[in-house]
């Protein structure tokens, strides 16, 4: 059986270390080496993540163990990641882990910043119109 023991829910910025334990009778390294046994972590269409340099892939024959390691990103939102245990290129188990944001932190971040920039700007305007306006009424007084 497989086992996924990572039960973090909420995450909001860093590293963040998935792991994935395989249990059986056998010795794991045995099975590795005589049995075609693989521990992989594979993206959404089937990719192994080990070529991707995003991803820090351990894994330890002795404890028949596989972590992954990454930095949330705000694309991450629905993301899966998901642990195979495959035999000779056969699919044998899986667990999987999807990335929820209860709000994606972009969609909200984001209308926060134009709102802060356009109201800036709305002020520095009045302030030099006000300027502009003052010189004018001295420039006529003289």
């Amino acid at each position: 059986s497989v086992s996924s023991s990572s039960s973090q829910t909420e995450i909001r910025s860093g590293p963040v270390t998935l792991s994935c334990q395989l249990y059986s009778y056998g010795v794991c390294d045995t099975l590795v080496r005589y049995e075609g046994l693989q521990l992989i972590w594979v993206n959404q269409a089937g990719v192994n993540l080990m070529t991707d340099s995003r991803y820090q892939i351990l894994f330890s024959s002795t404890h028949c163990n596989i972590t992954l390691t990454t930095t949330l990103l705000n694309e991450d939102h629905n993301r899966e990641w998901r642990c195979q245990v495959t035999q000779r290129n056969q699919l044998k188990a899986s667990a999987t882990y999807t990335v929820k944001y209860s709000a994606p932190p972009s969609a909200t971040f984001l209308p926060l910043v134009v709102v802060g920039v356009v109201a800036a700007l709305a002020v520095l305007l009045a302030v030099i119109f006000w300027l502009i306006r003052k010189k004018n009424t001295k420039a006529g007084e003289i």
